[in-house]
């Protein structure tokens, strides 16, 4: 995704790491400079359209390329530091290809004279995937019948925003199961402070509040970043559920991208969030612009209960502070769920 510039904080930003899933879950990071241009694209439609077909859901074009491009990357070792790059040049150009030859205005003498032939696209197949050529062509009319199984051309809107998308299966959204997270029915104890971390955070509370510029606070940032989320990640393990620790510190990291780096029309940093800004986050941040398995986006008004939790427990936040945010998730929660099953279920 690509950064806005935070009003009151500086001029410059940073590209964050983009994360998409594969089969296995998150195990995809790349950097967005590779690929700003369509990161551009990853802000979803609104949901609810009102043309939209029984069966199908409204995704933004980066959504659309990510899900259509699902088999391409199957193919693509995760540990390949170019492999999002070439995931998206092998979509983009199916995709394209498709447009072209669904286009009703496309001149019939030029497709005769193969202005349109396939060739140079399975040659691009060929070199990114480091197929031969029965493969290389095996793959590229597999995906040419896939756009159209999920994307119908005679059902898309008009205005090109929007695509819709099939549904291939109701996913199970359920809620988290919240007897295994005990640690927020226990009145907390008296915190016992991470001085270092506490500091930084602080600092880094200052910077926003004296609206420095971002080249002035931009390395502390990404430390603070690294250093909290990896506390939090041992912490999570630490009260009983490693299973999360990966995943939860994944959240949280967004979370504080979204506070730290997205565009507010007020100054916000960790200990100010309001209800209007945890909205924000949940309703419009997150089902627009993270690209995680449906059943995966539960576990995020768990994940940021504990980590407020957890910032109590550091002493960054006062036991109000922290008790208030909490709950404020807990009532956006239920929405939250009826949102997901909405888009997903």
């Amino acid at each position: 995704m690509t950064k806005k510039k935070k009003k009151s904080a500086g001029k410059k930003k940073k590209s964050a790491k983009t994360r998409t899933s594969n089969a296995q879950g998150r195990t995809w990071a790349a950097s967005g400079s590779e690929f700003d241009s369509l990161m551009e694209l990853v802000g979803r439609p609104m949901m609810d359209h009102p043309d939209l077909p029984e069966g199908f859901q409204e995704v933004g074009l980066m959504e659309a390329m990510t899900e259509f491009g699902k088999p391409i990357m199957d193919l693509i070792d995760p540990n390949d530091r170019k492999g999002m790059k070439k995931l998206f040049e092998v979509a983009t150009a199916i995709w394209t290809y498709t447009i072209l030859i669904e286009d009703p205005d496309e001149d019939e003498d030029e497709l005769d004279a193969g202005v349109l032939d396939p060739e140079p696209v399975i040659k691009i197949i060929k070199k990114q995937l480091k197929l031969d050529q029965n493969q290389a062509t095996e793959l590229f009319y597999m995906m040419l019948e896939r756009k159209e199984y999920l994307f119908p051309s005679d059902i898309q809107p008009e205005s090109g925003l929007a695509l819709f998308l099939r549904n291939e299966g109701p996913s199970a959204i359920t809620e988290f199961d919240y007897s295994r997270i005990e640690i927020l029915d226990i009145p907390a104890a008296p915190p016992v402070p991470d001085a270092n971390l506490a500091s930084m955070m602080n600092q880094m509370d200052q910077y926003i509040y004296d609206q420095a510029e971002y080249d002035d606070w931009e390395s502390d940032f990404f430390y603070m970043e690294k250093e909290c989320t990896g506390i939090f990640s041992s912490w999570i393990e630490e009260i009983g559920l490693p299973e999360f620790y990966e995943e939860f510190a994944f959240y949280a990291q967004m979370f504080i991208e979204f506070v730290y780096q997205h565009e507010h029309p007020e100054v916000v940093v960790l200990k100010s969030v309001s209800p209007v800004n945890l909205e924000e986050f949940l309703f419009n941040y997150v089902l627009r612009k993270v690209m995680i398995e449906p059943d995966e986006y539960v576990n995020i008004p768990p994940a940021l209960k504990l980590f407020y939790r957890f910032l109590y427990e550091k002493g960054y936040l006062d036991e109000n502070q922290s008790n208030s945010i909490i709950k404020h998730i807990g009532d956006l929660e239920p929405g939250f769920i009826d949102a997901l099953r909405k888009k997903f279920g």
